[in-house]
């Protein structure tokens, strides 16, 4: 989103003029930042399942 912006007006995103302005750019910030959290969550209990996946057939190659 923010590479967008930048595209469209040149270097660096207009700051907001009014305080709803300000307060909606505080906001997608936080929803920014709680997205990256998620995606985090979501690429460790991937990880974790496929781990598991992965032991769990080498367990029964192994004849354990």
């Amino acid at each position: 989103m923010k590479e967008e912006i930048k595209r469209v007006f040149g270097r660096r995103a207009p700051e907001p003029a009014c305080s709803y302005g300000f307060f909606i750019k505080e906001r997608v910030s936080f929803l920014e930042s709680s997205i990256k959290e998620i995606k985090g969550r979501v690429n460790f209990l991937i990880f974790a399942v496929i781990s598991a996946i992965l032991v769990e057939i080498i367990l029964r190659l192994g004849g354990l």
